[in-house]
């Protein structure tokens, strides 16, 4: 074993959804002047299965033609500068709704994850323009996010990017009690900031957010194929049959229809002795210290 193990509270802004509160910590995200006197074995960012994303409401009558502007704006969130800039490489680009790294699922990303950022933003200003926005007739969007600073940076970020496409973007904060309050029951919204921290290592745990009906659908998004895909991976008779149905899944509800949009991945720096064995890096960041030694 490893003897005494000790763990040290830390405060940390980009510990979860709620943007805020105590972590336990031997994880440091660039914290340079922890590393003194420690020989450094990993230092590595890691996908976690934690997302943040966002979503277009698709439940309330504010008209096709709006939905697909802001949908299509939203793709062209630049996700390399959130995540470098705005969150100090404490995060990772999202283009699937499922993190990478559960064994046997193959996530499906959305279709604009391999254009480049000009490419997605001429994409968009062709689509506005064929809705009949522009210049003279901005797509007006509010974003609604929730208490913390860098969500607030994120959103104000997000709305300098969509200004050169003619994109007016209003932003409403509020705690995250209220924020999450407003979608729980399904208030009306643009697009509105989330974030899911699976339960368990498993796709169906981001994928069951865009079922009809969910508690947690947001979008109020609801797809009968989506559905059925969700239903036949729930009756499989195999891993492998499962795993392809909520791939196809995912698909058609997040890569295709945008029942989300993909923002960020959380990640994390792990900084480990070169004495300490046992350490696994893994997607769920879970190391049990009983089957650590050195």
């Amino acid at each position: 074993f490893a003897g005494n193990v000790r763990f040290r509270l830390a405060p940390e802004q980009n510990n979860g959804p709620g943007g805020g509160g105590q972590q336990l910590t031997f994880l440091v995200a660039d914290k340079t002047t922890l590393l003194d006197g420690l020989q450094v074995r990993h230092h590595q960012r890691e996908r976690l299965v934690h997302a943040q994303f966002a979503g277009a409401d698709f439940g309330h009558s504010v008209g096709i033609r709006r939905v697909a502007g802001e949908v299509k704006s939203a793709q062209t969130f630049d996700r390399d500068y959130l995540a470098e800039k705005v969150w100090q490489n404490t995060m990772i680009p999202a283009y699937s709704f499922v993190p990478p790294g559960i064994s046997g699922y193959e996530t499906r990303t959305t279709e604009y994850a391999e254009m480049s950022q000009i490419d997605r933003e001429d994409a968009a200003k062709k689509v506005l323009a064929d809705l009949s926005y522009g210049p003279d007739k901005p797509l007006k969007m509010e974003i609604r996010y929730n208490t913390s600073e860098n969500h607030k940076n994120t959103a104000v970020a997000i709305q300098e990017q969509l200004k050169p496409l003619g994109v007016e973007v209003t932003l409403l904060n509020t705690d995250t009690k209220t924020h999450y309050g407003h979608l729980e029951q399904h208030g009306d919204f643009d697009v509105a900031r989330a974030g899911w921290i699976a339960d368990y290592k498993d796709p169906s745990n981001f994928l069951d957010l865009c079922k009809t009906g969910a508690g947690n659908n947001y979008s109020e998004y609801s797809s009968k194929e989506y559905d059925d895909f969700l239903a036949a991976g729930a009756a499989a008779a195999s891993p492998e049959e499962r795993m392809k149905n909520l791939s196809d899944a995912e698909a058609v509800g997040v890569a295709r229809d945008l029942c989300v949009l993909p923002l960020l991945y959380y990640g994390f720096h792990t900084v480990v002795s070169s004495k300490l064995k046992g350490w696994e890096d893994n997607v769920m960041d879970v190391h049990p210290s009983r089957f650590l030694s050195k």
